[in-house]
């Protein structure tokens, strides 16, 4: 089980401390406007059906487990992004806030 939460609530990462959990990580949320410049090699673009296959298959390799559900949710909503590099699927996300992945 992965749970994220915020670091500097004391109270709430105590009790999931005793509960056994442990701290693997810290993550930060950014804020602010885009700088819209393309990284050379990369294409960020809309992900389509024709990519669910590869996002799949690289969420398995990478987290052990599949969200087929969540990515078809996410192409159909049109929230869904890919990156492509040398011409195959390297990374995605199915909206960009909390609540997604």
């Amino acid at each position: 089980m992965r749970l994220l939460q915020i670091a500097y609530h004391n109270r709430s990462l105590s009790l999931y401390a005793k509960l056994g959990m442990e701290v693997r990580g810290s993550f930060a949320a950014m804020h602010g406007t885009p700088m819209r410049e393309r990284m050379l090699g990369y294409d960020v673009r809309p992900a389509t059906i024709d990519d669910e296959c590869a996002m799949n298959s690289l969420c398995v390799r990478v987290h052990g487990h599949a969200r087929a559900g969540e990515v078809r949710e996410a192409i159909e909503g049109g929230t869904a992004r890919v990156v492509e590099r040398l011409g195959r699927i390297s990374g995605y996300a199915t909206k960009v806030n909390y609540f997604a992945h």
